[in-house]
């Protein structure tokens, strides 16, 4: 934290307020960084009891690598014998810890001069007599070495705290800080004299305090994006490997597993692990592509990579064709590696911005997931396509008159049965698409599986433990053989596409992407619906200028039920009024929709003053698709004839033969080419 230290030089010289020293009327007044090491009293025992499960946790992995590397049993056994008595160590020195705790709490009530005889506590003591000197020595307290962990994420005061079996990032709101700076400090107020000395009072910082230190817009404080609970790699391709808060990633790691980042690996072990991940662990489930399986395999590591950029990651989508296909088990692989929170789903942008801003404020895993998104539906909210391609997410607090800016870095992941997109997030999408061929998919006997009921082998810590130490040695050997990149790129997403192709087309996993264009086309409802809507518009009005509310006017012909039938609808599945058609029409102008190029042009009307829209379209390339589309029709006319059974004695076909089968125009047509030559020189050639 900063080495500061703020100073002041009006108001009546005092002592300090950080109390502790005589008063010097001829000094100036100083509200000084008082330093004291977390190492002293009850400090010292939370430190010495964190060290000592840490230390714990090392000799797990200590025992489990020489297990797992077929060492002698003499040293496993030494190892687990190590291993528990470091265990027994933290956990007497946690109760030790606790029973401090509780006993300086249980001192801190009542009224007294000095601190009770034999008692030592070496915390600073924050005055509060004099409340606009107290905030700043606050302020100077929170920012200092001894003070407590605090940091900065976006604009808000974080602490670590736990969560469950982890740790979490949470807000500093006034009561917190009050209660971490009576964990961390002396607060006192001054209530009297007895003998010329003071009697201080314990007490906690009052709520308009803790909100006025908290209204500071100018921390100087260590700077966190969010948690992880596994190593993370740098951009200089080393990695996070100690617990705690990491200045080169800006994140704090709170280890769940206890696997030790691997300083070398060999070929054989890369392809040990290769097999394991790619063979064993994915190779049971029913990918419709190639691509799908290179898709969730570079999901795999995005959280361990989170080090190297702030650049934001394209949504992952999994989706099946129906229930039971697997998705649920390749969320919980994640899962179980890297933690995640929840994201809500809601067909309403604005609840939907909601639910994402709550998302990112009381969640710091490296993934968010929007689980079971209703069958069918689409992902088309403006919110989503802004959260997607941000840095830093902001947004107005849920009853509040607050605005919040938050580091996005996630990995957001929506899992449901036939997902759809629209609107731009089509090319902001990955998809992980499941298709089984079985009626009942989730009637599969676990016991044909690789790994059997892999829900229930993820259950088991020591297999999780086997399953990132795998993925450990794969980026460690890539980065050993020079983190190759890939030549992929998508606009606003930086190096990710690249970096992941790189890294699959080291291990020589092929289909990273190769389908992306296709999906997009198949998977994008919106230029589906959009083109559709042209074409029939076109068909009706030509490029006539008409108000929207004319657009929607049904018309009694053939045109004008296909116009009808194919007017877009919102996310609700309902079709747009004339005034929320009006908006998507200026928000679709210039955009080209499907191979015919339909265009949407606005223009404002002299008389009204309103705007009013027509389509237009390329003619020449509408041209050439009706020309391209009477050469297929009149290929396939020929193919259909030449597949008819050829006599002994060859007859020659006449032009009568084909009047059933093309129209006068298609006919000509063939004159003119010489087609018609073509077809007779083939016939006689034994119809061949």
């Amino acid at each position: 934290m900063s080495n500061t230290t703020p100073t002041g030089n009006d108001g009546p010289e005092t002592d300090s307020i950080f109390s502790g020293g005589p008063s010097s009327e001829e000094a100036p007044m100083v509200v000084p960084v008082v330093r004291i090491s977390k190492a002293s009293g009850n400090r010292q025992l939370r430190a010495d009891a964190d060290q000592a499960e840490q230390d714990a946790l090392e000799a797990e992995a200590e025992r489990f690598r020489l297990e797992a590397e077929g060492a002698d049993p003499a040293l496993v056994k030494k190892a687990e014998a190590n291993r528990k008595a470091k265990k027994a160590e933290a956990t007497r020195l946690k109760k030790l810890a606790a029973a401090e705790e509780k006993k300086t709490r249980a001192n801190r009530n009542g009224l007294r001069a000095v601190p009770e005889e034999g008692e030592h506590d070496s915390r600073p003591v924050i005055d509060l007599d004099d409340e606009p000197r107290a905030v700043d020595a606050i302020t100077a307290f929170l920012e200092s070495d001894s003070g407590p962990d605090v940091y900065l994420r976006g604009t808000d005061l974080v602490t670590v705290v736990r969560k469950d079996e982890g740790k979490t990032l949470l807000p500093v709101e006034p009561t917190l800080l009050s209660r971490i700076l009576s964990d961390d400090a002396r607060v006192t107020r001054t209530v009297g004299e007895s003998d010329g000395m003071p009697i201080l009072r314990n007490c906690l910082v009052p709520q308009y305090m803790a909100a006025t230190v908290l209204a500071n817009r100018d921390w100087k404080l260590p700077v966190v994006r969010g948690i992880t609970t596994v190593p993370l790699m740098c951009r200089d391709g080393s990695f996070t490997t100690e617990p705690g808060y990491d200045e080169r990633t800006k994140h704090f790691h709170a280890p769940r597993t206890s696997v030790s980042m691997p300083s070398e690996v060999t070929a054989d072990d890369v392809a040990e692990a290769k097999k394991f991940i790619v063979d064993t662990l994915l190779g049971d489930f029913a990918w419709q592509a190639r691509s799908d399986k290179a898709a969730f395999l570079a999901s795999m590591f995005i959280p361990m990579l989170r080090g190297t950029t702030n650049a934001p990651t394209m949504m992952w989508v999994l989706t099946a064709t129906g229930a039971g296909s697997g998705k649920s088990l390749l969320v919980k692989i994640l899962e179980k590696l890297f933690g995640y929170d929840e994201l809500g789903w809601s067909t309403s942008d604005t609840e939907m911005s909601k639910k994402i801003t709550a998302a990112l404020m009381s969640g710091t895993s490296p993934i968010c997931r929007c689980d079971n998104v209703p069958n069918g539906h689409k992902i088309g909210h403006a919110s989503i396509s802004r959260l997607i391609t941000s840095e830093e997410w902001s947004d107005r607090v849920l009853g509040a008159s607050k605005n919040v800016k938050l580091p996005n870095g996630r990995l957001w992941i929506f899992n449901g049965n036939n997902i759809r997109v629209a609107d731009d997030n089509a090319r902001r999408s990955v998809w992980v698409r499941l298709h089984s061929e079985d009626e009942w998919p989730d009637r599969r006997d676990a016991d044909n599986f690789a790994l059997g009921d892999l829900g229930v082998w993820l259950d088991d810590d020591e297999n999780v433990a086997t399953l990132l130490r795998h993925l450990l040695v794969l980026l460690r050997g890539w980065v050993q053989d020079g983190s190759p990149r890939s030549s992929d790129k998508i606009a606003s997403f930086g190096p990710w596409p690249s970096m992941l192709g790189g890294i699959l087309g080291w291990l020589g996993v092929d289909g990273w992407l190769e389908d992306r264009e296709d999906q997009m086309r198949d998977e994008d409802d919106t230029s589906h619906e959009w083109e559709a809507f042209l074409h029939a518009w076109f068909r009706l009005y030509g490029d006539r200028l008409l108000k929207p509310s004319e657009i929607g006017t049904y018309v009694d012909s053939e045109e004008g039920r296909l116009l009808e039938e194919a007017m877009p609808t919102d996310v609700d599945g309902e079709k747009l009024n004339p005034r929320k058609l009006a908006g998507l029409l200026s928000k679709y102008m210039g955009r080209k929709f499907g191979p015919e190029m339909y265009e949407i042009q606005r223009v404002r009307n002299s008389r009204t003053r309103k705007f009013m829209y027509r389509v237009k379209r390329n003619e020449k390339r509408a041209a050439e698709i009706a020309e391209a589309e009477r050469t297929a029709k009149v290929a396939l006319a020929l193919e259909e004839k030449r597949k008819e059974p050829v006599q002994k004695e060859f007859e020659p076909v006449s032009w009568d033969d084909i009047p059933g089968l093309l129209s006068q125009e298609e006919m000509e047509d063939l004159r003119v080419k010489g087609a018609w030559q073509d077809y007779r020189n083939a016939t006689a050639n034994g119809g061949q």
